[in-house]
């Protein structure tokens, strides 16, 4: 069956924090404006950049927060985080309780690989401003993939303070998935797709999160919403294979198969993909296809890291009584499994060797490698 590691590595983006220009939200569309039209010079004419930053600093704005705050961002997204630590240092010696200078803080720590650093600066900002959304993404965002439990404390956190939230259930549900908790991240997906404005991502990651909780018909529904939006999609029309296989609709898996497959370039197959086209070329009784796709799929599986792939393919032969192949595949399988291989294993590996022996018509010479 599925293998979960594999989705997580052909869909990316797993979660994606909601932007509410929370340091920005003090300044007017004019300066605004300034601060994006200096900042396109950071890069190739740096001391122009700075100097004309310097002029805006002038005067009342000598100790604006805000706008230092929009300045320190604006380096930050050129990558000079150094130049954007110096406007967050002075933004906080004027005011030490501004939130978006914390995640202004947080954000440059981030920058530098300091995931506790940043986050302690998101709950600093947190702590000043209960309402500072970007913080509880952001840190949510930093401890994914290092703590998950970290994150879906902080989210429940800010879904109990702000129901209202809808986008609130989207990044729980990013979060259950990387803890493993398929059911909860359903759940919590469930809630943003009926109260939220979902988009093709959406859809994305709903029809994977349906379909690791095997309901594939419901997963195949969400799919087919986001090929409305995005007809091309590549992980919407791999999940439709993969769904249509699973709901025993071979002909309509066959047809997305196809159309899954027809694009020149193969670096965005895994070897699921190839997998499930050799399952559904064999619940169609074609059979010499269907070997063709497995093997492309053992072939996919660099380093035998898979070993399951050898098992079922050996199945396959078994099934069509071509008992050498079977056995070489399976016993590619228990190489695989190394130290995890059970008893039972070797007695099925011993099975085929008896079948392979008892079948006729075939002369004691053939028969007597089976027998060792």
């Amino acid at each position: 069956m599925m293998n979960n590691k594999i989705l997580c590595l052909v869909c990316s983006g797993i979660i994606y924090s909601a932007s509410y220009s929370y340091a920005q939200k003090n300044l007017s569309d004019e300066v605004t404006r300034q601060i994006t039209q200096i900042a396109a010079s950071i890069n190739d004419t740096p001391e122009t950049a700075a100097k004309e930053f310097n002029e805006l600093l002038k005067g009342k704005n000598k100790k604006n927060v805000p706008l230092l705050v929009a300045i320190g961002n604006a380096y930050l997204n050129h990558k000079c985080p150094d130049e954007a630590q110096v406007y967050a240092d002075r933004a906080m010696k004027i005011d030490s309780k501004s939130a978006p200078v914390y995640v202004l803080a947080g954000d440059i720590a981030l920058t530098q690989k300091n995931v506790g650093m940043a986050c302690g600066y998101y709950e600093q900002a947190i702590l000043f401003d209960a309402n500072c959304y970007d913080a509880y993404y952001k840190y949510a965002h930093a401890y994914i993939g290092v703590s998950p439990q970290l994150s879906i404390d902080m989210l429940t956190k800010l879904k109990a303070s702000h129901p209202e939230l809808p986008e609130v259930n989207r990044e729980l549900g990013n979060a259950y998935y990387q803890s493993g908790n398929y059911g909860k991240a359903k759940s919590a997906y469930d809630e943003f797709m009926q109260q939220g404005t979902p988009d093709t991502q959406d859809y994305e990651h709903y029809a994977m999160l349906l379909y690791l909780n095997k309901d594939y018909a419901q997963s195949l529904n969400a799919v087919e919403k986001g090929l409305d939006a995005d007809k091309d999609n590549h992980l919407l029309k791999r999940l439709r294979m993969y769904d249509l296989y699973e709901m025993e609709a071979y002909k309509e898996g066959l047809e997305a198969a196809d159309a899954f497959f027809n694009r020149p370039e193969e670096s965005n197959y895994v070897y699921l993909d190839f997998l499930y086209r050799g399952r559904l070329s064999l619940a169609d009784q074609r059979n010499e296809e269907a070997l063709q796709w497995f093997e492309k799929a053992l072939k996919a599986d660099t380093g035998n890291t898979h070993p399951e792939i050898a098992k079922e393919v050996s199945a396959a032969h078994e099934k069509l009584q071509n008992y050498p192949e079977a056995i070489r595949l399976y016993q590619l399988y228990l190489d695989g499994l190394k130290e995890k291989a059970e008893i039972s294993d070797t007695f099925l590996l011993g099975r085929l060797y008896y079948m392979a022996a008892g079948r006729r018509p075939v002369s004691v010479p053939e028969k007597q490698p089976y027998l060792i």
